[in-house]
């Protein structure tokens, strides 16, 4: 008897090349494991509401319940993202599906975003930009600011596909690198950082941070984590970094903290609410870089998703772990 076939729908792209990719691929994986599969490629809402009757396997950026309530056959979902927190509700969690999350594909250019901000602030970017939009030449004023980061201590809350790259990269350039993880391992240090912590002793880290980079997920656990008593417990010189989830900070505590003129400025790339609104003082304050939430969001990202569904599409197939599967637990 024949393996019984399996419809595959896709709502990330229909980009024809990132298409062709997914077809491409599918139809490899159906020739080496002999399952009969087929593509549907949409991102039209009214469209994906009613191929999920017939999808057993769905590749998606969001999930919804009016989905979930259409999906009657569905066997695995893999996200195209690594956060997942807008997609998550009682009926997906109570059920057996299996959840993987596009984790460890953009480590490397989240990396270089997270060696550019700490950079950033090292140079007095900040109050530099704000300076030259105004037409000023304030060299003088910006000097007491720049240094070097060799040597500089970088403390990394949330040592995962995303903090640890951004830690290694940060050591390879002369900084004392130091991270924090929900859990703690026996396994050996990696390579480039000092010491790893425990989320509950980040209060006693902060006073000997120079650059606190934030790469944790958006959890019960983890949401206003940042506070302004928090901010203050950094060096008055500290920066602050977050490439995460804009729930992290308090985001209110952070402009008033600066405008006392403590820390010397953040790279904030999310934000409590996105788009940020217009009528945020972040925009334009002199001590704040802001980015569109870009830091994991580069030109080659839908290829990437592409290429670990596929790898985890053969490993279902054939039964094997899936790669990246979703904490219940843990939420993410």
């Amino acid at each position: 008897m024949g393996k019984e076939p399996l419809t595959v729908l896709s709502a990330i792209t229909t980009n024809p090349d990132r298409v062709a990719q997914l077809e491409e691929g599918i139809f490899r994986i159906s020739t080496e494991t002999g399952y009969p599969l087929s593509l549907v490629a949409t991102r039209d809402p009214d469209e994906i509401m009613a191929a999920l009757p017939d999808t057993r396997i769905f590749l998606t950026y969001r999930f919804s319940e009016q989905e979930w309530d259409a999906a009657a056959d569905l066997d695995w979902i893999h996200f195209g993202a690594a956060g997942v927190e807008h997609s998550v509700f009682s009926g997906l969690l109570d059920s057996n599906i299996p959840i993987t999350l596009s984790k460890g594909i953009h480590g490397d250019v989240m990396a270089q975003y997270a060696l550019w901000a700490i950079i950033s602030l090292a140079t007095g970017l900040p109050l530099s930009s704000d300076a030259a939009r105004k037409g000023e030449w304030t060299g003088r004023q910006i000097r007491p600011l720049h240094h070097s980061i060799t040597g500089r201590r970088l403390l990394v809350v949330g040592l995962g596909s995303t903090g640890l790259p951004a830690a290694q990269l940060a050591a390879s350039m002369g900084m004392h690198v130091t991270g924090i993880r929900r859990t703690l391992k026996e396994d050996q240090l990696p390579e480039g950082i000092s010491a790893i912590h425990a989320l509950d002793e980040l209060d006693g880290l902060l006073p000997e941070t120079d650059y606190l980079l934030l790469a944790l997920p958006n959890t019960p656990l983890t949401r206003g984590i940042i506070s302004g008593e928090r901010l203050r417990a950094l060096p008055a010189d500290a920066g602050v970094i977050n490439m995460a989830r804009g729930t992290l900070i308090d985001e209110k505590a952070l402009l008033e903290v600066l405008d006392e003129g403590h820390l010397r400025g953040a790279v904030l790339d999310c934000f409590s609410s996105e788009p940020l609104p217009q009528s945020s003082s972040l925009w334009n304050h002199p001590g704040v870089i802001v980015t569109p939430h870009i830091s994991g969001n580069f030109n080659e990202y839908t290829s990437r998703v592409i290429n670990l569904f596929l790898e985890n599409l053969h490993r279902f197939l054939k039964c094997d772990p899936l790669l990246y599967q979703f904490d219940r637990s843990a939420g993410y």
